[in-house]
């Protein structure tokens, strides 16, 4: 059992603009690599950065108006930076970053990779979250969700191999049609080009970890990413209780919805039993993972950054 990767897969940087300083955008969005729908002179554009025709591409928007009204920075860029280029990366930062003050950033995604079946597990939170369960047509657990979406923190955990496995089918089968039509693939075109798994794994899991809200964010990076304490990631032992017993909890961690319609003596029984059960527990496996990484997401992080974050 192995954590294969630890990557940022998404992130959210918010600065401001000067006005006097929008005759800078309005020559950044004459370039061609980029698509925009209003202009900088009318206090809003929003567009896109590269792959223009992909879901890869790089968000921005700029709200003076809006942004005057509610209190907020005016310049939003969001992007998965794992998906561009070092090219790329250094363009925003030369070109976008660089006219911006007061740099922030509103939104993290942590993305562990692992090569073991993370449905199998039960993921604990000192204080309980509501969780979604989705199931694929064979039945097997595929993706599941814990806490609120605007909440600071959302979990999400679901079989990547299975995600990858279809993107490719779609893939192909796009450029399938496109050869039938007789239309020409354009090189390097991300959009139509199929690349190989990753990971040559029997499993490939991830666990994400979206993190929101700008002081919430910059707290979690201060104090070295405490996102694994009062957590547990555990395969129970239900085989050490008493039947009865095993075939409650069996049930409850099959279908935790049901949890609601127990007496509140029996929640607090079978909660207990739970969060004293023993089994396979492999938290440590994903903080060990964070605790070498971290040196290289911190450095990332303050590479967009006008502010450097220590190594905790």
């Amino acid at each position: 059992m192995e954590i294969l990767n630890l990557l940022i897969d998404k992130m959210t940087i918010v600065g401001h603009l000067n006005a006097e300083l929008s005759y800078a955008l309005q020559n950044l969005i004459n370039e061609p690599h980029v698509w925009t729908k209003g202009t900088p002179t009318t206090g809003y554009v929003e567009g896109k950065f590269f792959n223009l025709d992909y879901k890869e591409s790089v968000y921005f928007q700029y709200d003076d108006a809006n942004s005057k009204a509610m209190g907020k920075r005016n310049f939003r860029m969001e992007f998965n930076p794992s998906k561009i280029t070092y090219e790329q990366s250094q363009w925003l930062k030369d070109k976008v970053i660089y006219i911006l003050d007061d740099v922030g950033i509103t939104r993290i995604d942590l993305a562990f990779d692992c090569n073991f079946d993370l449905s199998l597990f039960n993921f604990e939170f000192k204080n309980p979250l509501g969780g979604r369960k989705y199931w694929g047509m064979t039945g097997k657990t595929e993706t599941l969700y814990f806490g609120s979406r605007n909440s600071d923190f959302h979990y999400r955990i679901y079989d990547k191999k299975l995600e990858q496995e279809q993107e490719i089918k779609k893939k192909i089968r796009a450029d399938e049609k496109r050869k039938l039509q007789k239309l020409a693939l354009k090189e390097h075109d991300s959009k139509y080009s199929v690349e190989p798994l990753l990971y040559d794994t029997k499993h490939w899991w991830r666990y994400e970890v979206e993190i929101k809200n700008a002081d919430t964010i910059d707290k979690i990076i201060s104090f070295g990413f405490p996102i694994f304490q009062d957590k547990r990631i555990i395969q129970y032992d239900v085989d050490s209780l008493p039947v009865e017993d095993n075939l409650m909890v069996t049930g409850l961690l099959a279908k935790p919805d049901l949890m609601g319609h127990l007496t509140k003596y029996r929640r607090l029984k079978f909660r207990k039993i739970m969060k004293n059960l023993g089994g396979n527990d492999v938290t440590n496996l994903f903080a060990e993972k964070l605790e070498q990484k971290k040196p290289e997401l911190i450095g990332e992080i303050n590479s967009w950054l006008k502010i450097n974050y220590s190594v905790v």
